[in-house]
């Protein structure tokens, strides 16, 4: 399930290891909907929300803890309800 498309290499930093994609918060808030910088910054603190690491003093998310995070978190509503 592919829940993350078509980055844009001018608006995403990369790491030292290939492939890893980090992420702004504008980024994430962005394929979030209704999600606050706010609620984002309350769940670093509270340990919940996609992992993050740290920049200096800007939190950014990896791309592939998101997409998992998202995938993790997803409810499917039985047939028939």
């Amino acid at each position: 399930m592919a829940l993350i498309t078509n980055q844009d290499p001018r608006s995403s930093r990369e790491a030292d290891e290939p492939g890893l994609e980090l992420m702004s918060i504008e980024q994430l808030l962005e394929l979030l909907p209704g999600v606050s910088r706010g609620l984002l910054a309350q769940w670093r603190y509270e340990g919940h929300g996609p992992d993050f690491v740290k920049l200096g003093r800007r939190p950014l998310y990896v791309r592939k803890s998101v997409q998992e995070w998202l995938e993790a978190n997803l409810h499917v509503q039985p047939h028939g309800v």
